[in-house]
């Protein structure tokens, strides 16, 4: 489903490309499938042990979360 959403935030931006929630959205939806992805790697080599899979999930996504408005109020 994130991949069907980010080609389809994609096609949106290119065909509205001053459209500032569409905008928002690839922001935002770019920062959580980066976060995801750093977990996966994360767990993956075994430099975040699995029992604190929970708090990595959280711990990430509170970082999606700071990036994407420092990014937005940076450009904004």
């Amino acid at each position: 489903m994130g991949v069907d959403l980010l080609i389809a935030l994609v096609a949106l931006h290119l065909a509205l490309t001053y459209n500032l929630v569409i905008q928002f959205l690839l922001l935002l939806t770019i920062a959580f499938h980066a976060a995801l992805g750093l977990r996966v790697i994360l767990l993956d080599f075994n430099i975040v042990s699995v029992k604190y899979h929970r708090a990595l999930i959280w711990a990430l996504v509170a970082l999606a979360l700071a990036v994407t408005v420092i990014v937005w109020l940076s450009i904004y």
